[in-house]
């Protein structure tokens, strides 16, 4: 059975520039700077909150496997692709440093409910840092696509 706070939505395909570095959660901040930073430099249009897709399926918070990225207008060049589709999403109230355990959630559901993920989970930031300086009201889409 799922939290009211998760569900299965359908993720819209988005054009990402991505940022080349990996980071981990407590590098957030510091690579969100740097990116926004990089797309104005470029003039990029930006079309959505940032996120960070997980280059693999450590949750710890050392773990250097998060690339950063923009969702962005056109197709400018370094731009990558990121696919839509159905996806079990969580919202996670609070710091990004509790993301881990939102996740752990997400994926004992998974199990439970015999869903296949398909591809890199990856998190929304949809409200942070830059909009709220409180970070146990920060809002964050924890997404993890399925089949």
């Amino acid at each position: 059975m799922m939290d009211e706070n998760i569900s299965v939505q359908e993720m819209p395909s988005l054009q990402i520039y991505p940022l080349e570095k990996p980071v981990d959660l407590r590098g957030l901040e510091d690579a969100f700077q740097h990116l926004y930073e990089c797309t104005r430099e470029k003039a990029l249009t930006t079309v959505g909150p940032p996120m960070a897709i997980y280059t693999d399926d450590r949750l710890d918070l050392e773990a250097r496997n998060l690339e950063v990225a923009l969702p962005v207008a056109g197709e400018p060049e370094g731009a990558s692709f990121l696919a839509g589709g159905r996806a079990v999403v969580a919202l996670h109230i609070g710091p990004y440093e509790e993301i881990p355990e939102t996740c752990r959630q997400v994926e004992e559901i998974l199990t439970q409910e015999n869903l296949a993920p398909t591809g890199h989970h990856y998190n929304i930031y949809v409200e942070g840092y830059r909009k709220n300086p409180d970070a146990s009201e920060w809002l964050t889409k924890v997404v993890y696509p399925i089949a």
